[in-house]
């Protein structure tokens, strides 16, 4: 649901600017010059380059050098669109054939910068990325120079709206959608949106926008682009603070963050792998992390609470409104579950991914057995915070641990206190009125 939100919320966005911009150019144009008057007016095309620094700082605060290059890219790009060449270059070069090769030359940015994985100069890899931006913004150069190379593509390509800009960014969004991402791939859709953006803001000048709006589409759908940048980044922050990297679930911050939202009636379980050091002792530690990418499968498909990674081999779900004793049975289903799931090691032939139903995998077929123990405990008068609950929980696993392992405890407290309040109950009930 927050998927298609997002997705919805992005293309209305892009079109409700697209419709103003169409349908209504003389109201919008009377209203941005009532609300901002004076120099502000004539600085707003430019507005995009503060967009695309603060897009290029955060990603080289978060060691992103794909995301410094990208913006850096998109800021060239608008200063070839935007300013004035000097006249021994304007006789050569001229800036409708600059405006089209940077339509059809820059939206392969995204594709061609993100799916390579991170590196640094250093390395060929890094020198190479660097060969290639720069190409990219040489390309439109050389387009516009040679002004007959255009004459080479098929007459039938100027029918299409944009004339070759719309299919040189439709074919970058695929290449974008196909290509394997290094890592991130939860983050194309933002990335996608800002190339969507980047293509209409290279329709810039196309004759059926109206006369009046016609030079803003460029900074217009460049500061969305822009914008799109910024909320990947801001994705890719809170993955990185939030966001278990091996299992995929919310981490330890994230689990406390969730602890402050808590109600009146909670209850927490903490779940731990057995033997797990004897895994890694003998298997390895890539064993070791394909054991904890298959508890924390089992964990994530659960209906009734949240699973984070909590640290190390431990887990831990939140269940909110919920009791001790209409978990158990809950919790007991899923320490069976993992009980009676086949755990098989992964071997050096064996595919990432799972082959067709007929078809036997090479490699990996050693099994292993893997349990875990469960502690949980719930919210009471005698545990009245989160992190006393949390603590009882631990207290729980510990004990499920010290008696054989495999199995689910609750907290001794609750115990105590339910035969206390069995015995005070037999008492008044033997106790004759007066």
């Amino acid at each position: 649901m927050k998927r298609f939100l997002i997705w919805g919320m992005s293309l209305g966005c892009l079109g409700v600017g697209a419709l103003l911009l169409l349908l209504a150019p003389e109201a919008l144009l009377d209203w941005w010059s009532e609300t901002f008057q004076g120099q502000m007016v004539r600085w707003f095309p430019h507005f995009p380059i503060m967009l695309l620094v603060m897009a290029g700082l955060w990603g080289w605060h978060l060691r992103q050098g794909r995301m410094t290059l990208l913006a850096l890219i998109m800021v060239g790009a608008h200063v070839l669109f935007s300013l004035p060449f000097p006249e021994a270059l304007a006789k050569g070069i001229s800036p409708g054939d600059l405006r089209e090769g940077l339509a059809v030359f820059v939206p392969w940015t995204y594709p061609l910068l993100l799916s390579w994985p991170e590196t640094n100069l250093k390395r060929l890899l890094g020198w190479t990325r660097l060969g290639v931006a720069l190409s990219i913004l040489l390309g439109p150069l050389i387009w516009a120079w040679n002004q007959g190379f255009a004459e080479f593509w098929p007459e039938a390509l100027a029918t299409i709206p944009g004339g070759l800009k719309s299919p040189s960014t439709l074919l970058a969004l695929f290449a974008l959608w196909v290509s394997p991402f290094a890592d991130r791939p939860d983050l194309r859709a933002s990335w996608s949106w800002a190339l969507i953006s980047l293509g209409l803001a290279s329709l810039h000048g196309e004759p059926w926008w109206p006369e009046s709006v016609s030079g803003a589409p460029w900074p217009l759908f460049l500061s969305f682009s822009a914008l799109f940048l910024l909320g990947g980044l801001y994705g890719l922050t809170w993955r990185q603070a939030y966001l278990d990297e091996l299992t995929g679930l919310p981490g330890r911050r994230a689990f406390e963050e969730s602890l402050r939202r808590l109600g009146k009636h909670y209850a927490i379980a903490m779940v731990d792998v057995d033997n797990f050091k004897d895994f890694n002792d003998r298997y390895g530690h890539q064993v070791g992390d394909q054991i904890l990418r298959f508890i924390a499968a089992r964990l994530k498909s659960v209906s009734f609470g949240q699973a984070f990674r909590y640290g190390g081999e431990e887990f831990s779900l939140i269940m909110p409104g919920r009791r001790v004793q209409g978990m158990i049975p809950l919790l007991e289903g899923v320490r069976r579950s993992i009980e009676a799931s086949t755990f098989i090691i992964r071997g050096e032939n064996r595919p990432l991914h799972k082959p067709p139903r007929n078809a036997r995998p090479p490699g990996g077929r050693e099994q292993l057995g893997v349990t875990v123990s469960i502690g949980v405990a719930t919210r009471s008068h005698f545990l009245s915070t989160p992190e006393m609950v949390v603590k009882a929980a631990d207290e729980a696993l510990y004990r499920a641990k010290q008696t054989g392992r495999n199995r689910v405890e609750t907290e001794r407290r609750r115990k105590q206190w339910e035969s206390y309040a069995r015995r005070i109950s037999s008492l008044e009930e033997s106790t004759p009125k007066r």
